[in-house]
């Protein structure tokens, strides 16, 4: 990494969860085509870029006059640019907020609310076209500004007030932001409803849009039917569940009958089929994302010196520059005179806190991975007419339609048309020729709101769990603790109301049960309070009837949400060191069961055991941690994932004959179920695809013993991919923008989650009222502005999981914003 300028990158717009999706991979690819032609050459253009950076970056010191402002407010920064903003009320420091958002993190802003407005091919030219055709059938912008007129006037005032800033402070930028130099553009001024259109970006990054997890199970019943699906996609696993409640979910049988030839679907395949009576519920998953989701956990008082609960939150996304998030503190006042002050970190285009903690609340959140979406295959009313369909109430209805047009940087605009249902809108791709409507939380009234606001003002844990139920954000694991001690769970954000029994797979639009009610709400929403101890790490939290209403999401194997219960009951007494040890916390149970399997298997083979004997001793003494210096790790993990693949290879060869985009990683995080049960089976039955285990095995084993003879430690395979989205299509970016690449400890099923481009981004521990010695380290620092001399601070101690002071330091720069005398908002109380 070099340094004149620091190092660091400029998020995609939406933090993603995990490995990207297709349309990730499509917006690579369009960038790739469309801005090569924009590469700047020789000392001449980078010395104009260095130039585009300094008089982008964010003013530090000094006052600035602006409108829209009722009184002033500052801006101070510590040493590590931590900002702290001070404030005369909510609105103002809304304002503030904005302001800073828009001089740190504009260009990560416009991102996002291109991403999900489906807008990128008016800032990237035609290569990007069809991601926009992918995103328009959202209809996210229309939605955003009917959500914007739905608010209630005590967030408006402040969505407003936010708007303002954000224009402010881009205005008061000497350039716009660098990137938009590569580009040969200019930002387009911000709207009300891009505020909301970042959290649309969050819901397309946190869930499955386009529910391919339904659409991959659906290919998996038909194509294989109910001996084998069950088996490959099970709900849950006895031996790893880590729920709340304690519930397990039994496995299905190994198959017996043999594997179905699934070929192409016969004449009536066309006809809609509903779900299968009996079939086990399934999950929405995030695709391959929602797996990679975050920790959240929480100790009552009674388990700490000063009786306050204790809340630690990892937000696990794609690592990216900048950040995601963005640290701030508020200090505001109140109409009764008092001061609200609140400490967490911001999503840069909102104006609220994701996580955080006040004088009396603490909070953390993970992704739920429940179930957010749904398939309601279309019934057809004529035969002579495709454009109707038929419902539960027996009348025929017809699809509606509305154009869109997408404009394109350096060429003509476009046109197309959404297809919308009273269920919602029509996917691109049917099923068996049948027409397909989703379902999803993100179309419904009351999926984007402000309500987050009230945390800051919540006395206690009960008045934080009521003000989160059924929220207008995506559907998170919510974790609090108060100042008494009392703790408390439920999930924040808006949850599908389903009427009838759940199923996992699609329903016939003539169904009853295939329309919902609504959102979820009130005392409908599942709560778990009187606990010392709860926990959190994507995996499925409860079970009963709270699953049945959650849904049997994309809920991550509980090897992690395990581990984090083990060590928070192995001790009774809690303080922010002992949190962050639990979340550095490089231990893998799950590989630890497969050196077990792996050691045993070479002794099974004498001959191989003789020849093996250095690996076999280090296998035994590894120490069951996921260190960058472990050289047995990579063996062993090379035995169970060339498992996996002998395990799912027959079943996805069998169902791609008939449905070619089959993918067996959507199915779910459970893949682990079957695979035990395979590898456990004493007698694998004839007729199976894989009765030859022995030959599979013996596949694995020599996989291990390459890697182990390969001397490879962990680290070397582990290694941080942290840069400027654009510096793959910007190469001469990369010594200025993009992170060292070093080892990383962890991975994806142990506490400390961290692959080489996915993982915790922000770690924080907090009690309420006790800033002194709360956490709170992010990757890659406060800014985006490789120039800024807060550019990639305090990248080395969250690499190390050293402790960071989520307080601010000393004020090293203090910026004032002064209201203009000719503006007076008439939206501020």
């Amino acid at each position: 990494m070099q340094r004149p300028l620091d190092t660091r990158r400029v998020p995609t717009a939406t933090p993603t969860r995990r490995a990207p999706r297709r349309w990730r991979r499509r917006i690579a690819l369009g960038l790739a085509g469309g801005l090569g032609l924009l590469v700047l050459a020789g000392g001449l253009g980078l010395f104009l870029l260095v130039e585009r950076m300094d008089a982008s970056r964010a003013q530090l010191d000094g006052t600035r006059d602006v409108a829209g402002l009722r009184q002033p407010a500052t801006i101070a920064r510590d040493a590590r640019g931590r900002p702290t903003i001070t404030a005369a009320s909510r609105a103002d420091a809304a304002f503030a907020t904005g302001f800073l958002h828009a001089q740190e993190r504009f260009f990560q802003m416009d991102l996002s609310r291109r991403i999900a407005a489906g807008e990128l091919a008016a800032l990237f030219g035609a290569g990007l076209v069809e991601v926009d055709r992918d995103m328009r059938r959202h209809r996210f912008r229309l939605r955003a500004r009917r959500a914007v007129d739905a608010l209630p006037d005590s967030q408006r005032r402040v969505l407003d007030a936010y708007g303002r800033g954000v224009r402010a402070g881009l205005a008061a930028l000497d350039a716009p932001p660098f990137e938009y130099m590569l580009l040969g553009t200019e930002p387009t001024p911000w709207a009300a409803e891009d505020t909301l259109l970042t959290v649309y970006a969050m819901y397309l990054s946190l869930q499955d849009a386009d529910a391919s997890q339904e659409r991959n199970l659906t290919y998996l019943y038909r194509a294989l039917g109910p001996d084998y699906a069950p088996f490959l996609a099970p709900r849950g696993s006895p031996r790893w569940d880590a729920a709340l409640d304690g519930t397990r979910i039994a496995a299905a049988p190994l198959p017996t009958a043999p594997l179905p030839s699934a070929a192409p679907p016969d004449a009536n395949a066309d006809a809609p089929r509903p779900a299968a009576t009996g079939a086990p519920p399934v999950r929405s998953r995030p695709t391959p994302a929602a797996r990679n989701g975050s920790n959240a956990w929480a100790v009552s008082g009674a388990l700490t010196d000063d009786g306050r609960a204790l809340v630690a939150s990892d937000l696990h996304l794609a690592f990216m520059l900048p950040n995601p998030f963005l640290p701030l503190a508020l200090d505001y006042g109140r109409d009764d005179g008092g001061r609200v002050r609140v400490s967490g970190v911001t999503l840069p285009g909102f104006p609220t806190f994701v996580i955080g903690a006040t004088d009396r609340i603490a909070w953390g959140v993970s992704n739920s991975a429940a179930d957010m979406t749904d398939l309601v295959v279309l019934a057809a009313d004529d035969a002579d007419d495709a454009d109707t369909y038929r419902t539960a109430d027996g009348r025929p209805h017809r699809i509606t339609t509305a154009t869109e047009t997408i404009q394109v940087k350096d060429g003509t605009a476009q046109t197309l048309t959404v297809h919308e249902t009273v269920f919602g809108p029509l996917l691109a791709r049917g099923l068996d020729g049948a027409r397909v409507a989703q379902s999803w939380t993100a179309h419904k009234p009351g999926a984007v709101t402000l309500d987050l606001l009230g945390l800051e003002t919540a006395a206690h844990t009960e008045a934080a769990l009521d003000r989160v139920a059924g929220a207008g954000l995506p559907a998170q694991n919510f974790v609090v603790g108060d100042r008494a001690g009392a703790i408390g769970w439920t999930i924040a954000g808006t949850l599908p109301d389903r009427r009838g029994a759940y199923s996992r797979l699609p329903r016939l639009s003539t169904d009853p049960n295939a329309r919902w009610r609504g959102l979820l709400a009130g005392e409908a929403v599942p709560v778990r309070r009187g606990a010392d101890r709860l926990w959190t790490a994507n995996n499925r939290v409860v079970g009963g009837a709270d699953l049945a209403r959650l849904g049997d999401g994309f809920y991550i194997l509980g090897a992690r949400a395990g581990r984090i219960a083990a060590r928070i009951d192995a001790r009774d007494r809690f303080d922010e060191a002992a949190m962050l040890a639990i979340q550095t916390d490089p231990a893998a149970p799950l590989m630890q069961l497969w050196r077990d399997r792996l050691v045993a298997a070479i002794e099974a083979r004498p001959a191989l055991a003789g020849s093996t004997r250095a690996t076999l001793a280090r296998l035994r003494a590894w120490d069951g941690q996921a260190r960058t210096d472990s050289r047995s790790y990579p063996a062993i993990k090379a035995f169970r994932d060339t498992l996996r693949a002998e395990l799912f290879a027959p079943v996805t060869e069998a169902v791609r004959r008939r449905y070619p985009d089959f993918e067996a990683d959507e199915l779910g995080d459970h893949g682990e179920v079957p695979l035990d049960q395979w590898f456990a089976a004493l007698d694998v039955p004839a007729t199976t695809p894989w009765a030859d285990r022995r030959e599979r095995v013996d596949r694995a084993i020599a996989a291990a013993l390459d890697a182990a003879r390969s001397g490879q430690r962990w680290g070397h395979q582990n290694r941080l991919a942290m840069g400027h989205p654009m510096a793959p299509f910007f190469p001469f970016l990369k010594p200025f923008t993009d992170m060292e690449s070093v080892a990383l400890p962890g991975d994806r099923h142990t506490v400390l989650a961290q692959t080489p481009d996915h993982g915790p981004v922000v770690r924080m521990v907090a009690a309420p009222g006790r800033d002194a010695t709360a956490l709170l380290s992010l990757s890659g620092g406060v800014t985006s502005n490789p120039r800024s001399p807060f550019y990639g601070r305090g990248q080395a101690a969250w690499i190390a999981g050293a402790p960071e002071p989520m307080a601010a330091g000393p004020a090293q720069h203090r910026l004032t914003l002064r209201p203009t005398t000719r503006t007076r908002p008439r939206d501020d109380p």
